[in-house]
């Protein structure tokens, strides 16, 4: 792995939704070091997301226009819950209105935080 500003090792969650750098693999791993600037992003998301879905998992996977470049990619985070959706989404608006709404800018158009419903 090639040494970035902030290893891959610290991507980590308290909690039940933890992603560990065992479970960042291939292009996801590749992408993050590339934009080595969200990792401690993505370590404030999840102990906040721990906060506002205690049972969740998290899944980090790739989001790309199929004709677009490397350079539009963007790290799609997903909350995995077995909440209701009327609930779910009153705890994604708290998590936009109480964190990320005010990280938004740091991820650089490179991160999008949602839900899914299981």
């Amino acid at each position: 792995m090639a040494k970035t500003e902030h290893d891959l090792r610290s991507v980590k969650s308290s909690g039940n939704g933890s992603v560990s750098s065992a479970d960042i693999q291939g292009d996801v791993r590749h992408f993050l070091e590339r934009q080595a600037f969200l990792v401690p992003i993505l370590n404030e998301a999840l102990l906040q997301i721990a906060e506002y879905f205690p049972q969740a998992q998290v899944v980090l996977d790739l989001s790309s226009d199929a004709e677009g470049s490397p350079s539009d990619e963007q790290l799609l985070l997903l909350i995995g819950t077995n909440l209701s959706s009327d609930v779910a989404l009153v705890q994604l608006k708290c998590f936009d209105r109480d964190w990320w709404l005010d990280k938004v800018d740091q991820a650089q158009g490179k991160l999008i935080i949602n839900v899914e419903l299981r």
